[in-house]
């Protein structure tokens, strides 16, 4: 009997510096990913840099310590924070980030606008919850974020129906 054929080989990648960015700490749903995610990339060979405001350290900071990351941190005072937003961008161009990942609203826009500051590809990453998108100036800001970024990821068809509906954006 031949042997099995052996697994396709993968063409390897060149290693990127990847910010994993997200406002909360959990842990929740977004939190788990967000900790499963950057030790996925890290394993295939990223370097991974967590991205979060300062003073809200809880049960992911904590996690990502544990496991060896070292975290970046910001001063956010408010949903209109413009120091906050030089913090960030900051943090993006110090750490030399290649490609910024946001998890959910506040990170979406405001890594959103850093990033195309610094022309870093973006990707956002919507988790649930329709509040994002029920105040105008929310669906506008959030239009601008998923028009400036590579990519939008939604993580369940609730999410992505809810995104398409109020926010009149096409599917794909």
């Amino acid at each position: 009997m031949p042997a099995p054929a052996a697994a396709p080989a993968v063409a390897p990648v060149k290693p990127h510096r990847i910010a994993l960015l997200l406002e909360t700490d959990g842990p929740g749903g977004a939190e788990v990913m967000l900790l499963q995610l950057a030790d996925e990339l890290r394993r295939r060979g990223h370097e991974v840099i967590p991205v979060g405001p300062k003073g809200r350290e809880g049960w992911l900071s904590a996690e990502l310590l544990r496991r060896g990351y070292a975290l970046a941190q910001y001063n956010l005072n408010g949903p209109l924070d413009l120091t906050g937003y030089r913090g960030l961008r900051q943090i993006l161009a110090e750490r030399r980030i290649e490609i910024a990942h946001s998890h959910e609203f506040t990170m979406a826009v405001y890594a959103g606008h850093a990033a195309r500051a610094l022309g870093i590809p973006h990707v956002i990453t919507m988790h649930g919850d329709s509040w994002a998108s029920r105040a105008l100036r929310r669906r506008i800001a959030m239009r601008w974020a998923f028009r400036n970024s590579r990519a939008v990821i939604a993580v369940s068809k609730a999410t992505h129906g809810d995104f398409v509906e109020r926010l009149g954006i096409r599917p794909a």
